[in-house]
């Protein structure tokens, strides 16, 4: 009875550590472009931008427990609430305040991750390759 009571109280513990639904990924590289405005998808309207920003060490939490999104970057970090707008098979595409977001799983360990943000009345989407962190 003490062997299936400890057996038990393991298994508790192991599903309370990996219950978290959460996804971690750490930029391997990236690219921006130029794109249409979010409401119209994840549309590039250009080549390729490299600017002053451009930094392939980008990486990301998604805690969809909360519905928070982390983007943390040379510059710093930032946190905003998300929203899951749609899934189809491996990819999901969610909302902040700021951004249009689009994961797509690839593998187990490897994903695209891409983020349209906007400057001015301009719009421009990033496009990270990532792997799990």
């Amino acid at each position: 009875m003490k062997k299936l009571l400890f057996f038990l109280s393991l298994s508790v513990l192991f599903a309370a550590c990996t219950s978290s639904n959460s996804l971690k990924l750490k930029a391997t590289s990236s690219e921006m472009y130029p794109c249409a405005h979010p409401s119209n998808g994840f549309i590039k309207t250009g080549f390729s931008i490299r600017g002053t920003d451009y930094n392939p060490s980008d990486s990301f939490v998604f805690d969809f427990d909360n519905e928070k999104f982390v983007w943390k970057d040379h510059k710093g970090s930032s946190s905003n609430g998300m929203c899951k707008l749609s899934e189809s098979g491996n990819v999901s595409t969610y909302a902040t305040e700021y951004n249009a977001i689009r994961i797509t799983e690839v593998t187990s360990d490897y994903y695209m991750v891409d983020i349209i943000f906007r400057d001015g009345n301009d719009s421009f989407m990033i496009t990270y390759e990532c792997t799990r962190d």
